[in-house]
C-alpha cells in the first residue's frame, strides 16, 4: 500500500520550504489563487530525502491555517481547486537545432475527495483531499541537486497569482540581485500574450500589483524595474532587488527580538540542526561558538548554502568560524554561475568548499570582514615582509564575479593572477580574450588555457567598446552622407519642376497674345465645368486668372485645347 504523507508543522518558527526546479519556475502556465494555493500545499508535503511520490493529504484547515482565510470559505473552493489542476499542465521550453520545441507535463494523477456539498452538514473530519502526483514531474520536484529554488512558504501566503510567479522568478536571482526578464517571453510564462497586448496595461495591472505585494509581504524588497526598449517599444524588464535584513523579516512577520542565549546559534535552522533543550537527548553535534558575527553570517547565508548547495549545517558551521563574509559570499557566487554554466554537474558542495578554500589563501580578509574593498597578496619581493595589496573599484569587482566561473574556474587561471589582469586592462579587452579563448578550446586542443587566456588579452586586442564606436561613427557618416545626397537631389528635382513651370506660363503668355479664340474657348470650358462656380463674370480675364482656385486650372486646361504648342 502506498505511504499516506501528511505535513506535521515545525516547532522551529514555522518554517515550511518550498523546493522547485529552476525549468519549472520559468514554466509556461497559468493558475488562479486555489489551483496556485492547493500546489502549494502539496509542495510542501515534499522532503528533501524523497526519492518517490507518496499519496499526500492536503486538509482544509491547514490550507486556512497557512493562507490566513476566513473560515467561512469552503472546502468546496478547495476541492474545486484539485479539480480545475487535474486538467492543467506545465509547459517546459526547450530548442533543438536552433529551433523552439515545448514539452507538456501533466501535474495530477489521481484526486480523492469528499463529495459532500456546502449545504451539508459539515464534516470536518472529510474535509481533505488525497492526491497523487504524475511520475513524469520527479525530475522537477524530487532529489534536486541543482538548479532549483528554495523559498519559505511565508512569504507567498499573501500573494496572488502573479506575484508569486514574480517573486520565484526573481528569487532565483537572489544572490545577484536583478534579473532581466524579456517582456514577450515574460507574458508567455504567465499565458497573457493576449489579454494585455498594451504594455502600460500589462504593467499597471500586472507588475506594479507585485512590486507592492512583494515588498510588502516577502523576504525581497523590489528597489527599481528598468524599462528597456529597442527604439520606441520596452522589451524588457530588469528587475533590481535585495533581501530584507532579519530585522525586517522579525517585523514582518510579528516576531520580538529577545535577549541573545547560547541556544540562539541555530534558531533559524531546521530542528533536526537545533541544539537540543536539556530535557532532550540528541545526538547532533553542536558547535559552540560566541554569540557574535557568527551567528549573523550562519544564519544569512544557511539557506543558500545548506539548502541549495547541499552543504551539511556542521562543516558551513565550521567555514563560517575559519572564513570571512566576503570570502563565503565569493563562493557561493562563484559556484552558482558555475551550476548555471553547466560547469559543475555533481558534487556542488564539494565544488564549493574548495572554490571558499582556495578563495581564502588569495583574498586577505579577517574572519568577520566589514571592509567594501577586494584585497589580494601580491608575492612578496625577494624575501620582505611587507605584502603589498590591491583594491579594486566596484565596476572591476562585479567584474571579477561575473567572469570567475569562465576564467578561474574553466580556464584555470589562479584568482590573483585574474584580479591583477582586471586592474590592468579594460573589460572591453578582458571580455574580448574570454570570448576568443572560449571559441578556440572548443574547436581546438589547448594545452594550457590559462595561458592562451593571458596571451589572447596581452596580444593587444582592441577593446570591444571601441570597435562598436568605430561601427557607430561609421554609420553615422554613411547616414550624413545619404541625407545630402537626398537633400541635393530633392533640390534637383524642385529646380527643374520650376524651370518646368516657367516655360509653360511663357507659352500660355504667348498664346494669349497670338491666337484670337484662346482666351474664349478658356472661359467657355471653365463657365460650363466644374470651376464655373469661382469664375467672376465682373472680373476681367486677367484677374480671374490670378485666382488661387482656377490658376493652376486654367493652365491645364490651355494644355488640353493647344496640346500641340505644348509637346
Amino acid at each position: 500500500m502506498t505511504k499516506l504523507s501528511e505535513t506535521k508543522k515545525k516547532a522551529s518558527k514555522g518554517i515550511t520550504l518550498i523546493r522547485k526546479s529552476n525549468d519549472l519556475i520559468e514554466a509556461r502556465y497559468k493558475f488562479d489563487i486555489w489551483e496556485t494555493r492547493f500546489f502549494l500545499a502539496v509542495l510542501a508535503q515534499i522532503r528533501r530525502e524523497d526519492d518517490e511520490f507518496k499519496v499526500y493529504r492536503i486538509r482544509y484547515r491547514d490550507i486556512v491555517n497557512d493562507f490566513g482565510l476566513k473560515t467561512h470559505q469552503s472546502y468546496d473552493m478547495l476541492r474545486e481547486g484539485a479539480k480545475k489542476l487535474m486538467n492543467k499542465s506545465f509547459y517546459v521550453s526547450y530548442e533543438e537545432n536552433g529551433k523552439p520545441r515545448e514539452v507538456q507535463y501533466h501535474i495530477l494523477r489521481k484526486l480523492d475527495y469528499s463529495t459532500l456539498n456546502k449545504e451539508d452538514t459539515r464534516d470536518e473530519g472529510q474535509e481533505y483531499i488525497d492526491l497523487t502526483i504524475e511520475q513524469e514531474m520527479k525530475p522537477f520536484l524530487l532529489q534536486l541537486s541543482e538548479r532549483f529554488t528554495t523559498y519559505d512558504l511565508r512569504n507567498v501566503t499573501k500573494l496572488g497569482t502573479y506575484p508569486i510567479r514574480i517573486y520565484e522568478l526573481l528569487k532565483q536571482y537572489e544572490l545577484i540581485g536583478s534579473r532581466k526578464l524579456v517582456f514577450d517571453e515574460f507574458k508567455r510564462m504567465l499565458e497573457l500574450e493576449k489579454e494585455y497586448p498594451r504594455f502600460p496595461n500589462f504593467y499597471q495591472k500586472i507588475v506594479q500589483p507585485a512590486i507592492r505585494d512583494i515588498n510588502k509581504y516577502t523576504d525581497l524588497t523590489i528597489t527599481e524595474v528598468e524599462k528597456l526598449k529597442e527604439g520606441k517599444k520596452i522589451v524588457d524588464l530588469r528587475f533590481h532587488f535585495k533581501k530584507k535584513s532579519q530585522e525586517e523579516l522579525d517585523k514582518l512577520r510579528g516576531v520580538k527580538n529577545k535577549p541573545a542565549t547560547q541556544g540562539s546559534l541555530f534558531d533559524n535552522t531546521p530542528p533536526q540542526y537545533q541544539k537540543p533543550k536539556k530535557a532532550e537527548v540528541a545526538e547532533v553535534e553542536i558547535v559552540e561558538f560566541p554569540q557574535t558575527e557568527f551567528d549573523r553570517v550562519f544564519t544569512v547565508y544557511y539557506q543558500q548554502v545548506v539548502e541549495n548547495l547541499g552543504v551539511s549545517p556542521i562543516v558551513f558551521a565550521d567555514l563560517v568560524k575559519h572564513h570571512g563574509e566576503k570570502e563565503i559570499l565569493y563562493a557561493i557566487e562563484v559556484t552558482q554561475k558555475a551550476k548555471e554554466h553547466g560547469i559543475i554537474n555533481s558534487n556542488i558542495s564539494g565544488h564549493f568548499v574548495k572554490t571558499l578554500k582556495s578563495t581564502a589563501s588569495e583574498l586577505q580578509s579577517p574572519v568577520v570582514s566589514q571592509t567594501k574593498e577586494w584585497s589580494v597578496a601580491k608575492p612578496p619581493v625577494q624575501k620582505a615582509e611587507v605584502v603589498e595589496t590591491m583594491t579594486l573599484g566596484a565596476d572591476k569587482e562585479k567584474l571579477v564575479l561575473e567572469l570567475s566561473p569562465l576564467v578561474v574556474v574553466q580556464f584555470g587561471v589562479s584568482l590573483k593572477v585574474f584580479m591583477s589582469l582586471v586592474e590592468q586592462y579594460t573589460e572591453g579587452a578582458i571580455k574580448q580574450a574570454a570570448k576568443i579563448t572560449e571559441q578556440t578550446i572548443q574547436t581546438k586542443k589547448v594545452e594550457n588555457i590559462a595561458g592562451f587566456f593571458v596571451e589572447a588579452l596581452r596580444g593587444g586586442y582592441v577593446d570591444v567598446q571601441h570597435k562598436k564606436k568605430q561601427v557607430e561613427d561609421d554609420k553615422k557618416a554613411k547616414a550624413e552622407a545619404a541625407n545630402r545626397a537626398e537633400e541635393e537631389r530633392r533640390k534637383q528635382f524642385e529646380d527643374a519642376k520650376k524651370a518646368h513651370y516657367v516655360k509653360e506660363l511663357q507659352i500660355f503668355e504667348r498664346l494669349l497674345e497670338t491666337d484670337p479664340t484662346f482666351e474664349t474657348d478658356i472661359i467657355e470650358r471653365v463657365r460650363y465645368g466644374l470651376l464655373g462656380q469661382y469664375y467672376k463674370e465682373n472680373l476681367s480675364f486677367e484677374e480671374n486668372l490670378k485666382s488661387p482656385m482656377l490658376k493652376g486650372a486654367i493652365l491645364n486646361i490651355a494644355k488640353e485645347l493647344r496640346p500641340q504648342e505644348y509637346k
